[in-house]
């Protein structure tokens, strides 16, 4: 996968941003410097996966984004939170944290804490996932 990664070396990265690198849309290009500005001024370690040189990361994006196709889409710990227009609402709201969910367990975690067990499906998909995730963070 065809990534810029912001974080150092002691940080894990949780955020992604789905973005192009050549696109000709000025809005996409403003959207992704943008949250370059945020996430750097607020020493949040993230990865900018250009879609435009990463037919895996594309893929990705539109299996797990319900849809959406407005760029750039942000995704934490590998769900997806929201394109560029959630993203600076919540900026300007000061809802920043609550729009990336930090703090909110993952669907996995949630589900055993609760005592309730995973079918083999699921976790089949969730073993998958997170070995992508490592994969991602490997290149």
């Amino acid at each position: 996968m065809s990534t810029t990664t912001t974080a150092t070396a002691d940080r894990t990265v949780r955020v992604h941003v789905y973005g192009s690198s050549v696109s000709g849309n000025r809005k996409i290009k403003d959207a992704q410097a943008r949250i370059h500005t945020v996430f750097t001024t607020q020493d949040i370690p993230y990865e900018f996966v250009d879609l435009a040189a990463d037919e895996e990361g594309k893929l990705y994006m539109r299996r797990k984004n319900g849809g959406a196709t407005e760029l750039p889409q942000i995704f934490v710990d590998g769900e997806f939170r929201g394109t560029y227009t959630a993203f600076d609402d919540a900026v300007e709201y000061d809802e920043l944290d609550s729009f990336l969910a930090f703090d909110k367990p993952k669907e996995d975690e949630a589900l055993l804490r609760e005592g309730q067990s995973v079918d083999d499906a699921a976790l089949a998909q969730l073993l998958e996932e997170d070995a992508q995730r490592d994969q991602q963070q490997q290149q």
